[in-house]
């Protein structure tokens, strides 16, 4: 028997954690009907083993970032060249995001950025660094994001939380950034260890906290599941909706899928999703049924995949 395979119980706590991650052990204990003993030698044992990440989910248009996805469309590199193009890309500022793609575009990014300054030197640095390689390029402006819960068994029930992008934000003090820059890769932290590795008083990091919270600055504490090790396809489809078309009803369809995590809506009315299937013909099957349900607003469609994320944490100022 494979002991690194997933049982239920390990797919069921996988799912309370992407809820919840800071759920307490005694919570979790109730909640899944072990130890939390056992619990806790689970979540070791998962991390050890790569399926998942925690994270907190940062709204950065609170604190007044601007969001770009920009899809690169590559030619004419040699395996070192684009590894070295990859740590340039990597290194710039802003970048939250960076994955390899197979499909119609070879490179996903997801930029940050708080003035059209920043967004020009965004561009200029990437046109630098690829110089004559960057056969195709598109960048889509967001308004706002859709994240949602993984349904890792037909249990667990879908919640919502989305972020807009606003013309009001909150600007963090010194000590709120570092706070935020220590929890955002670590949703399971400990304030007794942010309180030794900041110095300051756990009741103060709390205060913080909580202020962070009600602000909605800290969205949600979930997980990101490595969908490699759980043999999933993660896949990103992008619609281009017909004009003057208004996409609630299919915004509303989108978010009952239990495969898609993650929805984003451009302000040209475009909607990029990700979706997580078991095989492609799984992922070709949603497609034509949106296209079918949909077609008096899908004008197109492209579709890819993701080989290997490179990136997926910022640093926030």
């Amino acid at each position: 028997m494979d002991k690194n395979k997933l049982n239920c119980k390990d797919l069921k706590l996988l799912g309370l954690l992407d809820i919840n991650s800071r759920e307490s052990l005694l919570n979790l204990s109730k909640k899944m009907g072990i130890s939390s003993q056992a619990i806790s030698k689970k979540i070791k044992h998962l991390l050890e083993l790569n399926y998942f990440k925690f994270v907190t989910f940062i709204d950065l248009f609170s604190i007044g970032y601007n969001n770009a996805h920009v899809y690169l469309k590559l030619q004419g590199y040699e395996r070192v060249d684009y590894e070295k193009f990859i740590l340039e890309v990597s290194s710039i500022k802003g970048i939250s995001w960076i994955a390899e793609l197979f499909g119609d575009f070879d490179l996903g990014i997801s930029f940050f950025y708080k003035s059209q300054l920043d967004l020009a030197k965004f561009i200029e640095k990437i046109n630098s660094v690829g110089k004559n390689k960057i056969k195709e390029r598109e960048i889509f402006f967001i308004k706002d994001h859709i994240i949602s819960n993984v349904s890792f068994d037909k249990e667990s029930d879908k919640i919502f939380n989305k972020i807009e992008l606003s013309d009001k934000y909150y600007t963090l003090n010194k000590q709120e950034s570092i706070i935020l820059n220590k929890i955002k890769s670590n949703s399971r932290y400990s304030t007794y260890s942010l309180s030794e590795e900041l110095k300051l008083d756990p009741k103060t990091i709390n205060s913080y906290i909580k202020r962070l919270e009600s602000l909605k600055i800290i969205r949600w504490y979930k997980i990101i599941p490595n969908y490699v090790k759980l043999n999933k396809m993660y896949n990103i489809c992008l619609l281009d909706i017909k004009p003057g078309q208004n996409i609630q009803s299919l915004i509303s369809f989108l978010e009952q899928e239990r495969n898609i995590p993650f929805i984003s809506c451009t302000f040209d009315n475009k909607i990029i999703f990700d979706y997580i299937s078991q095989d492609y013909q799984e992922l070709k099957d949603y497609v034509n049924i949106l296209k079918n349900k949909f077609e008096d607003k899908i004008l197109s469609y492209k579709v890819f995949s993701i080989e290997k994320i490179i990136k997926n944490v910022e640093s926030y100022k």
